[in-house]
């Protein structure tokens, strides 16, 4: 299995055309109702590069992939350049997120999670303050510095994936915005990033 980051783009239909209206990470979790394709890494790098010309790029509405030669490009109106500065800049946000959780973050919650598993603790939302207590109550210290060192990673992880969600859920509305005037007012919020 790849290791590499899959692009995926974002589209809207326009007459006969999708328009691309944005290039995201297969990390991004798709919005329920939107339309998005897979893209090559080259694919998606050209087409960026010409978004940040100011171009637009469309493909006709009767193709179930994106290939270049499908590709027509348009100059971009100025809501479509400030969408994808802005949205870019949430991008980038996304992957400081990722570079910024270590991945012994992640690997201590999984080998701390795999101990409980194979000792037949099994930590849920709901019985989560039961199984933390159970586990103090044995008086077993390595069973407790595994709690210390699932809770620690625990908390990295959750604090990462709300972050992730707030910046996703923004880079949804930016999409979705149909004016300048609604991308101005919604930038102007305090999204608590």
């Amino acid at each position: 299995m790849s290791n590499k980051t899959r692009k995926i783009a974002q589209v809207e239909l326009e007459g006969d055309s999708y328009k691309i209206v944005s290039i995201l990470t297969s990390s991004i979790a798709r919005e329920k109702g939107k339309r998005y394709f897979q893209l090559s890494s080259p694919l998606a790098n050209d087409i960026l590069i010409h978004m940040d010309r100011g171009k637009t790029a469309y493909f006709p509405k009767d193709k179930k992939t994106i290939k270049q030669e499908d590709l027509i490009y348009q100059e971009s109106t100025d809501l479509d350049v400030r969408k994808n500065n802005e949205v870019s800049k949430y991008m980038r946000m996304i992957s400081n997120l990722f570079v910024n959780m270590t991945f012994m973050d992640f690997f201590e919650f999984v080998v701390a999670n795999n101990k409980f598993c194979t000792r037949g603790i099994f930590i849920t939302d709901d019985n989560r303050e039961e199984e933390y207590l159970k586990i103090i109550n044995t008086g077993d210290i390595d069973l407790i510095e595994n709690l210390e060192r699932f809770l620690e990673s625990f908390d990295t992880l959750k604090e990462v994936s709300k972050r992730y969600s707030k910046i996703r859920d923004l880079i949804h509305a930016i999409n979705d915005c149909q004016s300048i005037e609604e991308l101005e007012e919604l930038m102007s919020q305090d999204h608590h990033l």
